[in-house]
């Protein structure tokens, strides 16, 4: 109730502010002297290895979580604290699956490159059924209302080991941004989206970058 999550559009640090567009609405962050800051590491996806940070770290298109008191209308809030991180998010197909290593090789869509995913047990990873993948590609669809906020339907699903993966998949994933851009390790991986995948060719920075920071772990 006191949280808003989103991807920041714009940085006014003269103004000590910034902007996230959270679903359809643009919110003004408005940080004080006292606001804790804190910044997922590159190589990383678990809370407790993120670091203490600050305004001059958050840049145009990080995702950010905020706990504060929002404004009536919910066109701003002050923030109490500030967890950011700078994630890619990637549509893929599934080449090969080693579940004892917990590394899935897969086609990157946008760029036809082969990626190395490693998974972990900080990765949060969900099957969509069938029926929800269809709904959720109706939302997704141009004039459709979005309907309840996708990261909390996607959180209720319950949790899909890596043995489930299989050749042929279709997968939306989010990582860090690490220093090897050819092996990522995954933050969220979301399997039976083939559906959405067809319904928009935004839909899985819309619904990925709206789940991160958002799921499991130890946040």
């Amino acid at each position: 109730k006191r949280g808003v999550s989103g991807t920041v559009s714009a940085v006014d640090p003269g103004a000590n502010t910034f902007t996230i567009k959270s679903g359809p609405k643009n919110v003004a962050i408005q940080p004080s002297g006292k606001t804790e800051y804190r910044r997922y590491s590159p190589d990383s996806v678990k809370f407790s290895d993120a670091q203490p940070s600050s305004l001059a770290e958050i840049k145009v298109g990080d995702q950010v979580r905020v706990l504060g008191d929002k404004a009536g209308d919910g066109a701003s809030i002050a923030a109490e604290r500030i967890v950011s991180g700078s994630f890619r998010q990637i549509a893929a197909t599934i080449s090969s699956v080693n579940a004892e290593t917990g590394e899935v090789v897969v086609k990157d869509l946008a760029t036809k490159k082969t990626l190395t995913v490693r998974v972990n047990a900080d990765s949060t990873m969900r099957r969509l059924p069938p029926a929800m993948a269809a709904a959720m590609a109706r939302r997704y669809q141009p004039g459709a209302a979005k309907g309840e906020d996708t990261g909390q339907t996607l959180d209720r699903l319950p949790a899909m080991p890596v043995s489930e993966l299989k050749r042929g998949d279709a997968i939306m994933l989010s990582s860090t941004t690490g220093s090897d851009p050819a092996r990522v390790t995954a933050v969220m991986l979301l399997a039976g989206v083939e559906p959405l995948l067809t319904a928009s060719p935004t839909a899985t920075r819309d619904i990925m970058s709206g789940w991160n920071l958002g799921g499991g772990g130890d946040q």
